[in-house]
């Protein structure tokens, strides 16, 4: 796996998670919002301010709407607390008021209560109640370990290590390469690579860096990470319109990938970072990298575009003689007389002309451009006045032609310079040959 796969994954998910937000600082749940408020906090302190917000959202919810004593809430609690204490906002309140529902809510072992609201409560407890001899953690160690399949067993296994007399970090980790599937659902993916995530923050605390079972659980997680960027995109987050899913056809309808934006949030906790914004190559590794293909993609679109505007202005050419041929033939109809009708063909036809040299030449690459754009414009302005004096019953201009033929003489001049310039670089060019 590539580093841009991670970071690919964490722009998109990251981006349904704000996008999650209404105008009230609310995920759409109690649980979501607190872990709205932690995933913020773990990322650069650009977004400290919206973290602080979805916090004080949770906090009303705590303080004015109170928590139901089911596991959504409970975990929702749990979380609140532990987004308080990473915000530096701990409150001995709260966190009492969490450790309390979730105590209850084990000691009902009459519910059947979700693994993933236990691990996240377990995990948001963590380091708020660091003594093992206290509540929760009592409680946890009552929970039974039986009768689970797919990604509620290493959901287990993780509440079970965490919530132990003894943290075992080798145990949980053989535990968890033995548990984590390496090919699982979507949805399981997002849990396992925020289940690994924070297994691995705490088992790097106990364990080596260069640990063998630590490297391969971290691995784990980098497959699972390529597992999901290959079938997430912006549209994910999306819910699929049933109304679109035809019921007619006799094959069974496609429906697309969809993630809730709780598993967006689980894999933006999972993949966030603390510090601001770092390239992934420095500015001098990646000219040193892309400098030379850039300057060569550069030359060749440079190069197409002349290419293209050339051919743009050798199309004007036929085109102009045609609007010329039709103008003519236009005034010819109208039993215009000739005199008239020539110059103002000819008139038409210069003006395309002009455009045609602006068009097919660059001012830099070209020597000709502006000579021939002033012949063409001069043309076009002596013929259009020849039309107009020749259309009068009293010229207002007596010797016209010879206004003509001066005006044109004196851009005509403008070809000799650029002209002489060709002839000298040809006969240099000559010269260098024979010797």
């Amino acid at each position: 796996m590539t580093v841009a796969a991670p970071d690919h994954l964490h722009v998109t998910v990251h981006r349904a998670v704000l996008a999650a937000r209404d105008f009230e600082d609310n995920w759409g749940s109690p649980l979501e919002t607190s872990l709205a408020a932690i995933a913020l906090a773990r990322h650069s302190s650009a977004y400290r301010a919206d973290a602080e917000r979805a916090l004080a959202r949770c906090l009303r919810w705590w303080r004015d709407e109170r928590p139901r004593p089911i596991s959504a809430d409970v975990a929702a609690l749990a979380l609140t607390a532990r987004a308080a204490s990473d915000l530096q906002r701990a409150n001995y309140a709260l966190t009492l008021d969490a450790v309390t529902a979730v105590a209850d809510l084990v000691a009902r072992q009459n519910l059947q209560i979700p693994d993933l609201h236990i691990a996240l409560s377990v995990w948001a407890l963590d380091t708020l109640v660091p003594e093992r001899d206290q509540e929760p953690w009592a409680s946890i160690r009552t929970l039974s370990g039986g009768g689970r399949s797919g990604v509620n067993v290493p959901l287990n296994t993780f509440v079970k290590a965490f919530g132990g007399d003894s943290f075992d970090a080798n145990r949980l980790v053989q535990d968890l390469l033995g548990e984590v599937s390496a090919a699982p659902g979507l949805s399981d993916a997002c849990i396992l690579i925020w289940l690994v995530t924070v297994a691995a923050e705490k088992l790097s605390q106990v364990l080596r860096s260069d640990d063998n079972a630590l490297q391969l659980l971290v691995r784990r997680r980098a497959g699972l990470v390529d597992r999901v960027v290959g079938e997430v995109d912006e549209r994910t987050f999306f819910a699929p319109d049933v109304a679109d899913l035809s019921l007619e056809s006799s094959s069974p309808p496609t429906v697309p990938n969809f993630l809730t934006s709780f598993e967006a949030l689980l894999v933006d906790v999972a993949l966030a970072v603390r510090d601001e914004a770092v390239p992934w190559l420095t500015y001098v590794e990646a000219d040193a990298l892309f400098g030379a293909r850039a300057d060569a993609a550069r030359l060749v679109s440079e190069e197409l575009e002349r290419r293209s505007r050339r051919q743009a202005g050798w199309l004007l050419v036929p085109l102009a003689a045609a609007l010329a041929a039709v103008t003519h033939l236009s005034i010819t109809v109208a039993t215009i007389p000739a005199k008239v009708a020539n110059p103002a063909s000819a008139a038409t036809g210069a003006f395309v002309l002009v455009i045609a040299v602006v068009v097919g030449s660059e001012a830099r690459a070209s020597i000709w451009r502006d000579p021939l754009a002033v012949l063409f414009s001069v043309l076009t302005l002596t013929s259009t006045t020849v039309a107009i004096n020749q259309s009068r019953s009293h010229p207002f201009i007596s010797d016209i032609w010879g206004l003509v033929a001066g005006a044109l003489i004196a851009a005509a001049a403008s070809l000799l310079p650029p002209a002489i310039e060709r002839l000298h670089a040809r006969a240099s060019r000559d010269r260098g040959g024979t010797s």
